[in-house]
């Protein structure tokens, strides 16, 4: 993961998990798998280039995972149209309307936690075209997916009133934005091939094959907690 600054998208400096160290006031995250290296890349374009560095980060996926061919990365920078409001999710009580919050900044695609009535925060993608994504014009069986989902913590801004035990003035304390990584028991994720009647549930960076090739596939990510979740990134590999 990269630190990015929001006010230029400037890199502030790579990370590879989150603790109380990492503040990410007037800052945000390029996310992606932790097995991929990036260091001196960071440097080599002059001005920087934002651009290059997602085809940087695109190429080793590729270079990571070398079974897969192609690759649909989505590091939501802006995930105004990351998911379809129009679909439904199939759960046994009947299907579940999409329900997310989305943006033109990153970090801000959403998962609500779910409602009293038991309403859970739904994100579909739209149909990714796999056809068009291939050299051969052909769908896929076998895909490996990534994402990585978080939550946020502010502390508060704290006026502190009095002395401190040395009869200093205490210092105020500003608000404070944190990341911590979602447990993988708060949310789901799946993938359907018959654009979204049926879902099977997947596993992060790990191979999901359906019985025969598929021309396009939706991706759905569940919250059934009881916190926001947000969605960092997603990749698809097939």
């Amino acid at each position: 993961m990269i630190i990015m600054s929001r006010k230029d998208d400037l890199p502030v400096q790579t990370i590879k998990s989150f603790d109380e160290s990492v503040h990410l006031n007037g800052k945000y995250i390029l996310d992606y798998p932790n097995c991929i290296e990036i260091g001196r890349e960071l440097g080599e374009n002059n001005p920087f280039d934002l651009g290059a560095l997602i085809a940087t980060i695109e190429g080793k996926l590729l270079e990571a995972y070398p079974s897969y061919d192609f690759l649909v990365y989505e590091p939501l920078l802006d995930s105004s149209g990351a998911f379809d409001g129009s679909a439904l999710f199939p759960k046994p009580a009947g299907h579940t309307p999409s329900r997310f919050r989305v943006g033109e900044t990153p970090n801000v695609a959403c998962l609500p936690k779910e409602t009293p009535a038991g309403r859970s925060g739904v994100g579909i993608t739209p149909a990714i075209d796999l056809t068009a994504l291939t050299d051969d014009g052909l769908g896929r069986e076998t895909f490996l997916p990534y994402w990585r989902v978080v939550k946020k913590v502010t502390t508060h801004d704290v006026t502190p009133v009095g002395l401190s035990n040395y009869g200093q003035a205490q210092t105020n304390m500003a608000p404070v934005m944190r990341y911590t990584e979602a447990l993988e028991s708060e949310y789901s994720v799946y993938i359907s091939e018959n654009n979204g009647n049926t879902y099977e549930e997947m596993t992060r960076l790990t191979p999901f094959s359906f019985s025969q090739r598929a021309s396009e596939v939706r991706l759905a990510f569940l919250n059934e907690s009881g916190a926001d979740l947000y969605l960092l990134s997603y990749a698809l590999m097939f």
